[in-house]
């Protein structure tokens, strides 16, 4: 991706001119909800890809979460239309600053949380794209954009990413900045990134997060854990899965069987954590302007008020505990695989899927890395999930390469 960057003799205004012109013939999907009619004032005077630079003029599709001083952000809700912030969300700096341009703001559901939008699966437009990043996975997954922005509470980015078949990954929590991301519950937010390969996703990450050039030797083991909620799995994800295990230690990799139940106990902790939260960051939207949220979304903040703080407390030092205790699942694998969703994009807009795969996974804090090698009974994308130890974002990128190259053309990548 960022090797064709500087190919091609464009300037930067021809880049970002080209880059547009594209969603704008392109985006039969619903991905994006605002798309800037000029590149910024300072866009053409941008200089070549560098180390000071490194992604210079990489188009950015960037969740309408985070603000955005030079465009409309909304939180995906009519209570904030036209709103325009004054300074744009941490993160979205940082990638001005190395170089890269936005270009433009990708659907989400209201505040990240629901109904779903008006979105609509690239690779079978009667299927829900997942949510709440459904923008942002669509625009990669559509060749829209080469990498995108989103977040995830409970399952926002490694679902819609399974759903449309792209890569997707969750850092560590708070590896990125969410300064500037509209919150819904701050002990669980996530920043994350949409890319078509691990490589595009870990150049990203590396600029974001800069760390030691070296390699990341690996044992060949791996863990697969069907986990808790295995049964709420699609049979032919269940099939699907079994058979990517399968060429995996056919291509030489240890795939060691691995149970660790106390995943539905996060899972389960994990909502606790969500409701509480969610009632307190929307608090004052429900409040003032209560009559311009979804019904749905107004009435889930009217119960989340109700919850008691002791609930939320509890909840939080369960999941200390609960930290503490799966670091051991880590000691003899480079990383645990699992299903990244229940199965392929339901049919049907009416909901953005189930994210039982990945709340427990949030919760825990831990990086999560999906890859879309799998493939369900109608041929849609379904992801294999990567799992790793907090802070080991680099090596579940080595891992997820490793993993790509044994099963490249099995799925919809």
């Amino acid at each position: 991706m960022l090797a064709g960057l500087s190919d091609g003799g464009m300037t930067p205004a021809e880049n970002w001119f080209a880059a547009r012109d594209a969603v704008r013939a392109g985006d039969r999907f619903g991905a994006f909800v605002h798309v800037p009619e000029f590149p910024p004032a300072d866009y053409a005077e941008m200089g070549p890809l560098n180390a000071e630079r490194p992604l210079a003029g990489l188009p950015v599709a960037v969740k309408d979460l985070f603000d955005t001083a030079d465009m409309p952000t909304a939180y995906g809700s009519a209570s904030y239309a036209g709103h325009r912030p004054v300074r744009d969300a941490a993160i979205v700096a940082e990638l001005r600053a190395l170089g890269a341009f936005v270009l433009g703001k990708t659907a989400t559901t209201e505040f990240a949380t629901w109904p779903p939008t008006t979105s609509v699966n690239p690779h079978d437009p009667t299927h829900t794209p997942g949510g709440s990043s459904a923008g942002s996975a669509i625009a990669v997954a559509a060749g829209l954009a080469p990498v995108a922005l989103g977040t995830q509470t409970l399952g926002s980015v490694i679902r819609p990413a399974s759903y449309c078949g792209v890569v997707g990954f969750k850092p560590s929590f708070g590896r990125l900045s969410r300064a500037g991301i509209k919150p819904l519950a701050d002990s669980l937010d996530t920043v994350g990134l949409f890319a078509r390969s691990v490589t595009d996703v870990e150049l990203v990450y590396r600029a974001l997060v800069p760390g030691p050039d070296r390699a990341y030797p690996l044992t060949g083991r791996l863990g697969f854990l069907r986990g808790p909620y295995w049964g709420e799995a699609d049979t032919d994800a269940q099939v699907a899965m079994e058979s990517g295990v399968a060429r995996l230690r056919a291509a030489g990799l240890v795939v060691e069987d691995v149970h660790w139940p106390e995943l539905a106990e996060a899972s389960k902790l994990c909502r606790r954590v969500h409701d509480y939260e969610l009632g307190r960051n929307l608090f004052a939207d429900w409040r003032d302007w209560g009559h311009l949220i979804h019904p749905s979304l107004r009435e889930g903040i009217a119960h989340a008020r109700t919850l008691p703080p002791e609930q939320h407390a509890e909840a939080m030092l369960g999941l200390e505990d609960l930290r503490r205790r799966f670091r051991a699942l880590f000691l003899s694998y480079d990383a645990i695989i699992c299903l990244a969703a229940t199965g392929q994009a339901p049919r049907g807009l009416e909901s953005t899927g189930n994210s039982i795969m990945n709340a427990g996974w949030t919760a825990l804090h831990v990086p999560c890395l999906t890859l879309p090698t799998l493939a369900g009974r109608d041929g849609l994308p379904i992801g294999m999930q990567l799992v790793a130890h907090r802070y080991e974002e680099h090596r579940l990128f080595a891992v997820g390469a490793l993993i790509e190259r044994c099963l490249a053309g099995i799925g919809n990548s």
